[in-house]
């Protein structure tokens, strides 16, 4: 769904034997990672954070990336989704300079500017005085250290930084006898990671996230979550029970429900002329169109947003048996960089009519 290009096993692995092959990861990034290194709209000022990935799920952030991890960096290259809202708030909200003031954060940044620089002189000074093989490794030093001075410049903090509000997170329970630290916290943990991506995107701290509600083995027994869930099998039980189809409407309606309320709120933030979700492009979707027998046709995606790409909302598509490559390809084009994404085998170029 996210890499465009066939899977490939992780190197010193075998999934000889083992029919549900957990040892698979992408071969290249994802589209999510590949649209960050390819349109600068796209690229964060904030060079310390250009993506985030979360969860609201704690088993989808450790253990073999296969069925967990959506962002590949690039061949084998998994980014882990952070399960601790708690923790993804704190690297985001609350860096080093907190509770210092804008004096004391230009005189560290200052500090920190005049040791690079005396590095830089005195790499520049060896320019001349090295054989030309070693050049690029100097080269490469140099850049480093610009890439650094850039950090550090925007650790200080812009005129974005100081309007930054962080958002107010929900106290997670703590699991009654009978429930799993999970099950109680699920819901409320989803909004609290949600609020922490509408809000760097508010703050212009990051343009890209990718979110899972958990991972496709997910043990979460909605019954103990809602009521209307009549089945007390884990999410991914229910999903292979063919008597269950009223238990799996359910959960996809909460999952729904829960992406209406975080949609709903970026739709009241004011962003440029239009709104939060106006500027923002949602692609929403499960990677399995049929639980029970894994099957990936007709897959139900949803786009959300997108007002300023020109996404036409209100339409139903059918776009018979294109590969989900043909809807990065379309993405791809109103970023405005060639519209193609992942193995041309894959794909037959960019489908029409989900943008003006």
């Amino acid at each position: 769904m996210m890499g465009g290009k066939k899977f490939v096993q992780i190197p010193g692995t075998d999934a000889a034997g083992d029919p549900n092959a957990k040892n698979i990861v992408a071969p290249d990034a994802t589209i999510d990672q590949w649209l960050v290194s390819k349109v600068a709209a796209l690229q964060s000022p904030n060079k310390s954070l250009p993506s985030i990935q979360s969860t609201a799920y704690l088993p989808s952030g450790n253990g073999l990336p296969s069925f967990k991890v959506m962002s590949y960096k690039g061949n084998n290259l998994p980014l882990f989704p952070q399960a601790d809202a708690a923790r993804l708030f704190q690297k985001i909200f609350i860096g080093d300079n907190a509770g210092l003031t804008p004096e004391q954060i230009a005189k560290k940044v200052d500090q920190s500017k005049s040791v690079l620089d005396r590095v830089h002189a005195d790499l520049n000074r060896l320019q001349g005085l090295i054989p030309a093989s070693q050049k690029p490794k100097l080269d490469a030093h140099l850049s480093a250290i610009q890439g650094l001075e850039s950090a550090i410049q925007n650790a200080g903090g812009g005129p974005m930084a100081t309007m930054c509000t962080p958002p107010s997170q929900v106290a997670l329970p703590t699991p009654p006898d009978g429930i799993t630290k999970d099950e109680a916290q699920h819901l409320l943990l989803a909004q609290n990671q949600l609020g922490i991506i509408t809000t760097a995107f508010q703050c212009d701290l990051t343009r890209v996230a990718t979110f899972t509600f958990a991972h496709g083995n997910s043990d979460l027994r909605f019954q103990k979550i809602d009521k209307n869930v009549d089945k007390g099998d884990g999410h991914h039980g229910v999903s292979h029970d063919t008597s269950a189809a009223g238990a799996q409407a359910r959960i996809d309606q909460i999952y729904c429900e829960q992406l209406s309320a975080a949609l709903q709120k970026m739709a009241m933030i004011q962003d440029g002329t239009g709104t939060l979700l106006d500027n923002t492009l949602v692609v929403f979707f499960n990677e399995c169109a049929i639980g029970n027998t894994h099957s990936i046709e007709n897959m139900p995606v949803l786009l959300l947003g997108g007002k300023s790409l020109g996404l036409q909302g209100g339409q139903h598509l059918n776009f018979n048996k294109r590969y989900m490559n043909d809807i990065w390809s379309a993405v791809c084009g109103v970023f405005g960089i060639e519209a193609k994404f992942g193995d041309p085998a894959w794909g037959a170029g960019p489908v029409t009519g989900l943008f003006a």
